[in-house]
């Protein structure tokens, strides 16, 4: 528990420091849910290739999977709000 929070404490800080700066997607710890590791992967190819909807997607499939994945919390609070059709 005292794990726990000492990392949504720390993911809050990094949010507050680089709330201006690109942020790479995190990827689960080890032991996590399968499921949420799954999408969580798959959330961050999908940031990688700019396919911002399908990232926040998979990110929000995650949190269903596992909402105390503070990886795939993170991953969806810091991926860009700009849809796919206005990258091109």
């Amino acid at each position: 528990m005292i794990g726990s929070r000492r990392v949504v404490v720390g993911l809050l800080r990094l949010l507050v420091l680089g709330a201006c700066a690109a942020s790479p997607p995190l990827a689960t710890t080890a032991g996590a849910d399968p499921i949420t590791s799954a999408h969580n992967e798959a959330g961050i190819a999908q940031f990688n290739a700019g396919r911002w909807d399908a990232a926040r997607e998979h990110c929000a499939a995650a949190i269903q999977a596992d909402p105390r994945s503070a990886a795939s919390q993170y991953n969806l609070v810091t991926s860009p709000r700009k849809t796919t059709a206005t990258q091109n």
